[in-house]
């Protein structure tokens, strides 16, 4: 009885040192539970005096000199917009239900902003007119929509850069027409807190005094990863002066991927930009270029520079005078072994009615070459066909021959053996298009669908009514 005893007193004492263990492993827990619990406590503080700090900037934007009679028409314009109310800069208690959840990413300056003849909004928006007021600061894009020099909310530099600096988060820069500031040596330091952020810009290149100063102002921005260009309505015919100090050319930056060019009838300036490129031996893996008519110049140095970047380029969007584009990638489809996407868009604009009805006829089926002419590398091919301003016969240019060598390219003879995507968008024909699709399209569908093209899209008239 004795030894039992002793057995039971000896499993209780064991029982008490397992109990003490276990409480000290669980008081430990709850130290550390009561750690993470301060600690987050910590982090609601911090949450909500941001959220105080939020409330305080939008409240202090309100401001008397709003007039209350725009709203109306503001908000009747963009009831059914949100893209547009999501960039809107109005900012304001009245306002503020509406436009809470979607924060802002994008800020829009539009210096000819009017909705149902409003006078300019911009007399009306404090966050335009007061330069000092701060910018949420999880903005990521600022444009500035006709917007120069002039700007009477940015009469002053310091005032730009003020504005820009209060952007923790901005990348992208857009329609830029600050030419006379920014180029000025002294006012370089007004965008030292910013440039090396700024990894999107966009210019109008007809502000720029010289090709010298438009490399070396692009240069400034040594994270840009996308260079937009663009032409205001009035290009000047003649660019000797602009073209005249084409010396001491600065390099683009390293991080430079992609060039957005929209150029209009600027084919010199085009020659300029692919010379320089290829000059400094700069590579790029994406192009999208809109050029109307140019010369055998621009088509040269276009064909030897795209012939330069070889198997890097996996990306092209191309619109405008075609045939430049075709010999090009005709030429070059044996180094472009990476091209993946390609986007055509094949359209006649205004100028093309001073051709001929014959002449006219085959502008818009110059796309079907180019096609011909890429390499089998190709993932995606987007064709973008349209006639504007013609007679409804102009849509008959796709009948018959064209459809059959259209038919050929896509899916005849291995030509694109990595093809899994064909999109065909048809704008401003007639019906004749409609019986055209239900003749033809389902014959094509059975033989992408034997490559394995896992996606053909068509687009005509009735999609967009």
């Amino acid at each position: 009885m004795e030894k039992r005893f002793c057995t039971l007193e000896s499993e209780l004492s064991q029982l008490k040192k397992e109990t003490a263990q276990l409480r000290k492993g669980l008081n430990a827990q709850v130290l550390q539970l009561r750690k993470a619990n301060r600690d987050l406590n910590g982090e609601v503080l911090s949450l909500q005096k941001q959220n105080r700090d939020l409330w305080n900037e939008i409240f202090q934007l309100k401001g008397p000199r709003l007039i209350p009679d725009i709203f109306p028409h503001i908000n009747e314009a963009l009831i059914h917009d949100r893209p547009t109310l999501k960039s809107c800069a109005l900012v304001c208690r009245d306002w503020h239900h509406a436009t809470r959840p979607l924060l802002f990413r994008r800020i829009v300056h539009e210096e000819h902003l009017t909705y149902s003849g409003v006078r300019k909004t911009i007399d009306y928006l404090p966050l335009l007119r007061d330069p000092l007021c701060t910018i949420f600061s999880h903005v990521q894009v600022v444009q500035f929509d006709g917007v120069g020099s002039g700007f009477s909310g940015f009469s002053g530099l310091s005032r730009v850069a003020t504005f820009l600096g209060h952007a923790k988060k901005f990348r992208v820069l857009r329609r830029i027409e600050f030419t006379a500031m920014f180029l000025d040596s002294r006012n370089h330091a007004l965008l030292e807190g910013v440039r090396h952020r700024i990894t999107e810009i966009e210019l109008n290149y007809t502000s720029f005094q010289s090709m010298r100063d438009f490399t070396h102002f692009v240069s400034i921005f040594d994270s840009l990863r996308v260079l937009s260009l663009y032409v205001s309505a009035h290009l000047p015919h003649d660019l000797t002066a602009f073209f005249a100090n084409s010396v001491d050319l600065a390099r683009p930056p390293p991080t430079l991927g992609k060039l957005c060019f929209s150029c209009g009838y600027g084919g010199n300036f085009a020659t300029a930009i692919f010379q320089w490129l290829y000059d400094t031996q700069h590579g790029l893996h994406a192009m999208e270029i809109d050029w109307r008519f140019s010369g055998p110049e621009v088509a040269e140095v276009f064909q030897k520079y795209i012939t330069f970047l070889g198997a890097s380029l996996s990306e092209l969007n191309i619109a405008g005078y075609l045939n430049t584009f075709q010999v090009a990638l005709s030429d070059a489809a044996e180094v472009n072994t990476g091209l993946r996407q390609v986007e055509i868009y094949c359209a006649m604009d205004f100028a093309a009615q001073q051709l001929s009805a014959d002449e006219r006829v085959y502008l818009p089926t110059s796309g079907i070459p180019i096609v011909a002419a890429l390499p089998p590398s190709v993932e995606c091919i987007r064709l973008d066909i349209g006639v504007w301003h013609c007679d409804p016969g102009g849509a008959r240019v796709w009948s018959g021959e064209r459809w059959t060598l259209l038919d050929g390219i896509l899916n005849g003879g291995g030509k694109f053996p990595a093809l899994r995507e064909v999109d065909i968008m048809f704008k401003r024909f007639s019906t004749d298009v409609d019986e055209q699709l239900r003749q033809v399209w389902p014959q094509l569908l059975p033989l992408c669908a034997a490559k394995r093209i896992l996606k053909v899209t068509v687009y005509t008239p009735r999609d967009f009514k």
